[in-house]
C-alpha cells in the first residue's frame, strides 16, 4: 500500500518520504503535498528504489 510520510522539525522543515509509488508518479504525490502544505524543496533525494516496483523518495521542505 502507498504511504506518503510527512516529518516537521521543530525548525519548521519538513521530511517527506514515500514508498510504494513507482517513478514519476511519486513525484506527482510529493508536489501535490507540497503544494497543499504551501512549502518549498530545500533539497530532493531520489533514492535507487525509485526505478523498481517499490520506490521511495525523501524531500526536505520549507516554509510550513
Amino acid at each position: 500500500m502507498p504511504e506518503i510520510r510527512v516529518i516537521i522539525n521543530k525548525s519548521g522543515t519538513a521530511k517527506m518520504e514515500v514508498n510504494g509509488i513507482q517513478g514519476p508518479g511519486c513525484e506527482k504525490h510529493i508536489r501535490a503535498v507540497q503544494e497543499a502544505l504551501g512549502g518549498k524543496v530545500q533539497d530532493e533525494e531520489t533514492k535507487d528504489s525509485f526505478y523498481c516496483a517499490t520506490s521511495q523518495t525523501e524531500t526536505e521542505t520549507t516554509g510550513w
